[in-house]
């Protein structure tokens, strides 16, 4: 687990979330998720695939020594933006976008 820690503390700050957000959103305790970013110690698997999920990233990304961050940034730029269309677009409007993000973003 290369710098898992680190890339942890990085996700929370770019993410803007707190280790108590983080905790909440996989269902761990604050200690523990505290525990993963000192490197005291290493998620179980399970808590692996938690983690990566609430912070939008894959388990290889929060694994892998190479970590391409400017794909993590956009991907966070990208859930931040989709985050607050959510409470602005209809309901039609919103499922125009899924089927377009589903299509590849092919459509004028």
């Amino acid at each position: 687990m290369c710098n898992l820690g680190s890339k942890l503390d990085k996700l929370l700050k770019e993410n803007g979330l707190t280790q108590k957000d983080l905790a909440e959103r996989t269902g761990l305790t604050q200690s523990a998720v505290s525990h993963y970013i000192k490197g005291d110690r290493v998620p179980r698997g399970d808590n692996l695939f938690k983690i990566a999920a609430a912070l939008w990233v894959s388990v290889d990304d929060l694994t892998s020594s190479n970590v391409n961050n400017s794909v993590i940034y956009e991907l966070v730029s990208l859930k931040r933006r989709l985050s607050q269309l959510a409470d602005v677009l209809t309901l039609d409007e919103k499922m125009d976008l899924i089927r377009c993000l589903f299509e590849g973003g092919n459509e004028e």
